[in-house]
């Protein structure tokens, strides 16, 4: 869980090593995520976090609102 301002934010995080990790944020993945975060309040936004890493490093993305 973060916080965004006032806004909670409820965050899934993907990690792979030489493949993008958000093929693998699947859409039951999605639904649950978006479950989760209606108990938590009707004013949650649900983001995606993944960290890809390859022969240079990683390489982080945030996702907002999946």
């Amino acid at each position: 869980m973060v916080v965004d301002g006032a806004r909670t934010v409820a965050v899934e995080v993907k990690a792979r090593v030489g493949a993008d990790p958000v093929d693998s944020f699947t859409p039951e993945q999605r639904r649950r995520l978006h479950r989760a975060a209606r108990r938590l309040g009707p004013a949650v936004r649900c983001d995606l976090v993944t960290v890809a890493f390859g022969d240079d490093g990683a390489v982080v993305r945030w996702i907002r609102d999946v």
